[in-house]
């Protein structure tokens, strides 16, 4: 289900989570990891710089009333990113490479949400049907 970016951070919200907040080297790695088994070389992740000004990215949170989280030291940025001369370029995906990269907000693509609770295992599958068949001898 692919949303752009307001309609993603509105849907993991909706779940009681926020989108994705990537802090080091191991949550990057383990969001990558998902992407690549879901067959996914792109999703939008919380990181932005709608909220404060053009080239300061915060993460957003899980409740529009709270401020948002700085960006901290880590920030695997792709070659020529973050695109701050382009005002337009406000919410960031991540990559399959790992590297985040600023895009418009208005592209629908995957998105990773973070706090919300797994989707309900499917039920399962009812025992197959069997036969019997009851002998016995009466006297």
């Amino acid at each position: 289900m692919d949303k752009d970016w307001d309609d993603a951070l509105a849907h993991c919200r909706s779940l009681g989570g926020k989108l994705a907040m990537v802090e080091d080297a191991s949550a990057n790695t383990e969001i990558v990891n998902l992407l690549t088994a879901a067959g996914i070389d792109r999703a939008w992740i919380g990181l932005n710089d709608k909220a404060v000004a053009e080239g300061t990215f915060t993460w957003a949170r899980e409740d529009a009333s709270v401020s948002e989280v700085p960006l901290g030291a880590y920030a695997p940025w792709g070659t020529g990113q973050p695109a701050n001369g382009n005002a337009f370029q406000d919410c960031v995906h991540l990559v399959d490479t790992g590297k985040w990269a600023s895009r418009t907000c208005d592209q629908e693509k995957a998105f990773v949400c973070e706090g919300i609770a797994p989707p309900p295992a499917p039920p399962a599958a009812p025992p197959p049907a069997t036969q019997f068949s009851c002998f016995g001898a009466i006297q």
